[in-house]
């Protein structure tokens, strides 16, 4: 089940651009990770080449999400086919605040 719907929340409530936080606002480390849904084989074969993820070895979508150190989420990106890279995510979705560190582990070991 979902996290957002468990906290009874909704991912357009989450879905800003980085760049329109406010400028008086400071974020110098933020954490970025992908994260994927297994989804029913889709049956069109032009489908199921976008959806399948090398590295889940499954039909996926995905989603990418930027947190603070202190669990803020910042950015919940549009939910897109699970073959597209993080790094790919980040690089055309959104712009990160400046200044800002980049860091990169496991959300689920972080906001337990």
């Amino acid at each position: 089940m979902c996290l957002f719907k468990q906290w009874g929340l909704s991912l357009h409530r989450f879905s800003v651009r980085l760049s329109e936080l406010s400028k008086e606002e400071t974020v110098e480390s933020v954490l970025l990770d992908g994260t994927e849904r297994e989804i029913p084989r889709p049956i069109d074969s032009d489908q199921q080449k976008e959806r399948y993820s090398g590295k889940k070895k499954r039909h996926t979508i995905k989603n990418a999400v930027v947190i603070t150190m202190f669990c803020l989420i910042l950015f919940v990106s549009q939910t897109i086919c699970g073959k597209t890279h993080d790094k790919k995510m980040a690089d055309t979705m959104y712009s990160l605040p400046v200044p800002c560190t980049l860091s990169r582990y496991r959300l689920s070991r972080i906001c337990t």
